[in-house]
């Protein structure tokens, strides 16, 4: 009785890690729908100068590093707890262990960077098309023509928003479900700003193996202050900023 109740146990582990696995699924479609129906420019005439859909790729390789990183580390502790649940005399077979310890790693991997994932693109989309429970719209007595939405940092703070670019200058604005609550950052005037694509800054052996493939940032400064812009295509975002910054000039 005690090994068919075991046996019962480990048939539904793996009917959870299946159910998972395909909520997963579910998660990682209903997220692509969500993101395929608001790519509008958001209620205010603003430009963006990236698609939305280059927000959604996986540049550093960082959602890829976490799926097996998280599944590896669940289906280890699995297998460590399958030795001491059920007691010793009546384990199963150390094969039909590991192999349902690894099938619960791969779909808690799977389920987590998925998790993970979704709620980054979520993000990515209510700050793209200007949600206002996302982002704050830019000041209605300022012109501005384009926005970049963007992961940000100064020498003070570091947080997730949106490049406001016009004719004045630029404004960073943090969105709104940072906890911090940082207030945007005015930069300008004009024809102070300069600009170039930088390394990213040294990392620690952690960040090194979290993200194997970091992009460059974009360098933004003015005076003495300094803002890096972590963007989707560095190269190719530089180039568009560069002909927005050109446009608004023309146009001043």
């Amino acid at each position: 009785m005690i090994r068919m109740s075991s046996g019962i146990g480990y048939a539904i582990l793996l009917l959870v890690v299946l159910m998972a696995l395909i909520a997963g699924q579910a998660t990682g479609a209903r997220r692509k729908m969500n993101r395929q129906s608001v790519m509008t420019d958001g209620p205010h005439p603003l430009k963006n100068l990236q698609p939305l859909a280059a927000y959604d790729c996986d540049e550093s390789g960082v959602f890829r590093r976490t799926r097996w990183f998280a599944g590896g580390m669940f289906g280890l502790w699995m297998l460590v707890f399958s030795f001491f649940v059920p007691p010793p005399p009546f384990q199963q077979p150390l094969i039909i262990r590991v192999t349902a310890c690894a099938a619960a790693g791969l779909c808690f991997g799977v389920f987590m960077a998925a998790s993970i994932r979704g709620r980054a693109r979520s993000a990515a989309e209510g700050v793209y098309t200007g949600k206002p429970n996302f982002i704050a719209p830019p000041p209605a007595d300022r012109q501005f023509r384009y926005q970049l939405p963007c992961s940000w940092a100064t020498a003070q703070i570091a947080s997730f928003g949106v490049l406001y670019l016009g004719r004045e200058g630029l404004l960073l604005v943090a969105y709104r479900l940072d906890r911090r609550n940082p207030p945007p950052v005015e930069i300008g005037p004009p024809d102070a700003i300069r600009w170039k694509l930088v390394d990213p800054a040294k990392r620690s052996a952690w960040q090194r193996f979290r993200v194997p493939h970091p992009s460059k940032w974009i360098e933004i400064s003015w005076g003495e202050s300094r803002a890096h812009l972590g963007v989707p295509r560095p190269a190719d975002t530089l180039e568009r900023f560069r002909a927005a910054l050109a446009d608004l000039q023309a146009n001043s």
